[in-house]
């Protein structure tokens, strides 16, 4: 009877060792699972925060170089009218001039 009894505790000792592992495999594989979609979402996440940084430097960029070009262009219209204004005022002494040196020979003539 003893023996019995011993075989009987060595079968359901042997049944729980069996649970215990096929629970430790589950847990495991659900601990494994969880850490992969864990790491997939992390990886997502940063991928993320990649492309909205790029957005934003992309956006500051754009931002910058219409500025830029906004401030030369202004530069160049300045440039342009500065110019403008000393033809004009070149072009009026130089007509200022030729009409006194034409007066001028005519009188002596």
């Amino acid at each position: 009877m003893e023996v019995e009894e011993t075989v009987k505790e060595l079968i359901t000792s042997e049944k729980e060792a069996r649970r215990s592992v096929e629970n430790s495999k589950i847990k495991a594989t659900d601990l494994i699972n969880a850490a992969i979609e864990d790491g997939k979402q992390l990886i997502k996440k940063r991928i993320d925060d990649a492309n909205k940084a790029a957005a934003d430097m992309k956006a500051k960029a754009k931002a910058d170089a219409q500025q830029y070009s906004k401030e030369a262009i202004d530069q160049a219209s300045s440039q342009i009218n500065d110019l403008k204004t000393m033809y004009s005022s070149i072009k009026e002494n130089f007509a200022s001039e030729f009409i006194l040196k034409f007066l001028e020979s005519v009188a002596h003539n």
